[in-house]
């Protein structure tokens, strides 16, 4: 199916176009990151420019002084509201919950996983946690919210290491990796 024919399912079509051009589609999808990113940013600007320019032109005397009133009932709220926006871009991403191996055992089992992890194209795993749970996971996250150095984390629990094979396991690894 080509990409230009229209799908009852519109993740079909998505699909289709990786398939057939993945650097168009991942060009696509940053182009979209990047509006998203953009308005956000936008807005941001925007909030604080009226602010800013209001005080500007109340200093300046272009306004009466008699409108600060005014001025201040809607210019304090809108740096509050580009303040809180731009905090959203610095959210601290807890570690996940575990335990972290280190040294030799970390290297171990980043080892097992190697191959799968390039057979999948996986990115390059930073830490390794394991914890309580029937469940394994990719995890990447920034250090700060959406901004700083990206950390891939692997997350075994080790009931799922106690029940599975090797070859188990690495399926499991290979379907977390994408």
């Amino acid at each position: 199916m080509s990409h230009t024919e229209t799908s009852s399912r519109p993740i079909e079509v998505f699909e289709a176009m990786y398939r057939e051009e993945p650097a168009r589609y991942r060009r696509r999808v940053r182009g979209w990151i990047a509006l998203g990113y953009g308005y956000v940013l936008a807005t941001i600007i925007f909030l604080i420019a009226i602010t800013v320019g209001g005080g500007y032109l109340f200093l300046s005397g272009v306004l009466p002084l008699a409108w600060v009133d005014s001025y201040l009932k809607a210019g304090v709220p809108a740096v509050l509201l580009a303040l809180v926006i731009a905090r959203g871009f610095f959210v601290k991403i807890p570690e996940p919950d575990g335990h972290r191996l280190t040294g030799a055992l970390k290297d171990q089992v980043l080892a097992f996983f190697e191959q799968t992890r390039k057979d999948a194209d996986g990115p390059r795993i930073d830490n390794v946690y394991l914890d309580t749970e029937l469940n394994a996971a990719v995890q990447q996250t920034r250090t700060y919210g959406i901004v700083g150095a990206r950390r891939n984390n692997l997350i075994l629990g080790t009931p799922l290491l106690e029940l599975a094979t090797a070859e188990e396991l690495r399926a499991i690894i290979a379907h977390e990796f994408g």
